[in-house]
């Protein structure tokens, strides 16, 4: 967005704010959306429905981030509705329908609530997606709070 591009390059003038860690400055919102990455493709989008969200994270069975799908993957959907699509696993759906498109990416993207707050601000930028995860450490990689530029 325009928005986030202005930020991005404009950091220099705001140093203190976002050198900052974002777990100090506390940004993001808290509880993480998610769902486990075998719910099924049905499921997956009545949640994101009934929350009114545009994303939601995708995890393991340890919690651990997988994935995240967005409204703009309902799209894909709708460019070939079957039954058998929405109940399979939201996983396997994304795994098999990305694989299908040339040259797009969908990237989870994650930062620590150690990390400075520029880090997450650029990589909005550099990578032009709508948010932006929290997690807690390498190891466990479990949502905490998500930063998002759309809900």
């Amino acid at each position: 967005s325009t928005l986030v591009k202005f930020i991005n390059s404009n950091i220099s003038k705001y140093t203190h704010q976002f050198n900052s860690s974002i777990g100090e400055l506390k940004v993001g919102s808290s509880p993480v959306l998610s769902v486990n990455k075998e719910v099924t493709v049905i499921d997956t989008f009545r949640l994101l429905d009934s929350k009114n969200k545009s994303g939601i994270a995708l995890v393991d069975h340890n919690n651990r981030l997988v994935g995240t799908t967005t409204a703009k993957d309902l799209w894909l959907f709708v460019r070939n509705p079957t039954l058998s699509a929405l109940k399979s696993p939201i996983f396997s759906f994304l795994n098999e329908v990305r694989s299908q498109l040339i040259n797009i990416n969908h990237p989870t993207i994650a930062v620590f609530a150690i990390d400075p707050l520029s880090l997450a601000v650029g990589k909005l930028a550099a990578t032009r997606v709508h948010r932006v995860f929290v997690v807690n450490n390498e190891k466990d990689y479990q949502a905490t709070s998500i930063i998002s530029i759309s809900d």
